[in-house]
């Protein structure tokens, strides 16, 4: 059975653990989540992972809202201490990324940053890494200063507050990004995951119900990196408009047996690849 709920952190991940040895060979599952996620939330999707019985161990975190929208260097740092951790913790063992909207993607920009950056040294900060899979949920969304301004005040849970809120955000969004993320603030952040060179298999899971994550967005982007990377591994969980309506990260709760299935797969792989 998982247990997830002990409390125990490394550093700003919380640990999930499984009470039983998970099968062998097993990997890790680093989870970053949506902006606005909690613990709590975050939990339904760990305690998953742990009962696929390939995972030894989850770490759950979520960037805070103002370093998804303004502090880069501050998304890097979050990076940095992901990598730190599997070197520290999990040397040579396979690890999964889960990235959960774009409060999960923009971090993985920066992981790929890192491990070029890494790559290019003579002396290897991060030689025991062993990334042998990605997941997207809801993920990447491209950028627009109306989907910002929606994402920013999503959680907000007083509906008259919220609309407010939306109002104002739409109305400042667009000067927002152009002072902080420059007039192609969106198209860089796209071209950085469509230049994703990570060797291992990728996951995305997506929707046309989204309203925030637009599928035909994600189509064009799985288009261009299977070109560009004709022998890597690129899955999808596409729910199309027909089908039961799976809104923006709800796709586990939407489609539960079909999202096991995929992400068990992926799991079970990547452990695999020890």
């Amino acid at each position: 059975m998982p247990s997830d709920t002990s409390g125990e952190r490394v550093g700003v991940f919380d640990v999930g653990r499984s009470e039983t040895a998970p099968a062998a060979p097993h990997c890790v599952v680093l989870v970053f989540g949506w902006v606005g996620s909690t613990p709590r939330l975050l939990r339904n999707y760990t305690s998953a992972f742990l009962a696929t019985g390939h995972v030894a161990a989850t770490y759950a975190t979520t960037a805070p809202t103002r370093d998804v929208f303004f502090a880069r260097h501050e998304l890097r740092a979050l990076a940095h201490a992901a990598l730190s951790l599997l070197q520290t913790h999990h040397p040579g063992t396979p690890a999964v990324l889960a990235y959960y909207s774009n409060g999960g993607a923009c971090v993985h920009v920066e992981v790929l940053a890192l491990l070029r950056e890494d790559a290019a040294r003579d002396t290897k900060e991060f030689p025991a890494v062993c990334i042998r899979g990605t997941l997207f949920d809801s993920a990447p969304a491209y950028l627009t200063a109306a989907s910002a301004a929606r994402a920013l005040t999503e959680g907000i849970r007083d509906s008259l507050a919220r609309t407010v809120a939306h109002s104002v955000a739409s109305l400042l969004m667009p000067l927002l990004m152009l002072l902080l993320g420059g007039p192609d603030g969106p198209q860089r952040y796209w071209r950085a995951l469509a230049a994703d060179d990570l060797a291992c298999p990728s996951l995305y899971i997506f929707s046309e119900h989204d309203e925030l994550t637009d599928a035909a967005r994600l189509d064009e982007l799985l288009i261009n990196l299977r070109a560009v990377n004709p022998q890597r591994d690129y899955r999808t969980l596409r729910i199309a408009k027909a089908e039961a309506v799976s809104e923006h990260v709800r796709h586990l709760s939407r489609h539960r047996e079909r999202y096991l299935a995929a992400v068990t797969a992926l799991l079970r792989d990547a452990a695999g690849t020890a």
